[in-house]
């Protein structure tokens, strides 16, 4: 399991099952390594087969809050976490799902997520074809010349490739207004969050102050909103990777304040257009390093 040979690891756990039938670690492990290879009815039969020899094996539930997660059900996926924290409070891997579970009590958010674990079961050749696919749907759409259907295509498009990159981020906000929230969140994710937060922040004031002042603001509302998209999902890089994306959060930062004092100033667009391109593509840039080291 720890190298992603699932088939292997399945069939290793089922000889450990057929060596030692009561011995309940082995029941856990054969239904976590079912689980793994997205058998969801088999891996829930497996890990009752686990409780019913020990009531207490934290691995077990932790099972049956995966089994949970992919079938949809938050409440048995946050059942199935709260214990397996009960009985290992050290389980942080229980606690990230079950961070999963609160969110994925809204219904949007349960649907993205049933797409994340749809698509992280996939092999890695149609992974890259659904990275791929939004520029070939998007070459598409930029084909219909008829405004009553491009334009609500165009939404619908790009509100749902919003919707993917900003949900979670999102919905750390609204669990950190809980207590269970605050207590469960991990720091990484709270640190994401307040990025996406504060860039969205920024970027509706801007666009005020843009519609107010000077529309060439316009380009830092664009810009911080598509690096926060790709910031509130920091938190599931490796950490030498999110300093990347802290790094990167400072210096836009430093190019939106330019490019704001060349605005006010009253700089003409020959003044503006290199901080304007650089905020612009540094933002894309972070969104694909985020989307690509995950």
């Amino acid at each position: 399991m720890q190298t992603d040979r699932n088939a292997e690891a399945s069939g290793s756990a089922s000889e450990a099952r057929a060596l030692a039938p009561h011995d309940a670690d082995a029941a856990a492990a054969y239904a976590h390594a079912l689980m793994l290879q997205g058998r969801t009815d088999d891996a829930e039969h497996a890990a009752r087969e686990a409780l019913a020899i020990d009531p207490e094996n934290d691995r077990a539930h932790h099972v049956l809050g995966l089994v949970g997660l992919n079938r949809g059900d938050s409440g048995e996926a946050l059942a199935g976490f709260r214990e397996a924290l009960r009985l290992d409070p050290t389980d942080e891997s229980a606690r990230e799902r079950l961070v999963l579970a609160l969110k994925a009590r809204h219904p949007v958010y349960a649907q993205v997520l049933r797409f994340f674990l749809w698509q992280a079961r996939l092999p890695k050749q149609a992974q890259w074809a659904l990275l791929i696919a939004p520029f070939a749907i998007g070459r598409v759409i930029r084909t219909v010349h008829n405004d009553a259907i491009f334009i609500p295509l165009a939404l619908v498009f790009i509100g749902l490739i919003v919707l993917t990159w900003a949900a979670d981020p999102v919905m750390t906000l609204a669990l950190l207004a809980t207590r269970e929230g605050r207590l469960v969140v991990s720091r990484d994710s709270r640190i994401a969050a307040a990025l996406f937060g504060g860039f969205i922040a920024v970027a509706v004031a801007a666009a005020i102050v843009g519609a107010v002042y000077d529309p060439h603001l316009f380009i830092v509302t664009f810009g911080f909103v598509v690096f926060a998209l790709g910031a509130g999902n920091v938190d599931g890089l490796p950490e030498r990777r999110r300093k990347v994306v802290y790094a990167a959060a400072v210096a836009l930062v430093l190019v939106a304040v330019v490019q704001t004092a060349i605005v006010v100033a009253g700089g003409g667009y020959h003044v503006q257009v290199v901080p304007a391109v650089v905020l612009i593509l540094g933002a894309a840039a972070s969104l694909w390093y985020v989307r690509l080291a995950s």
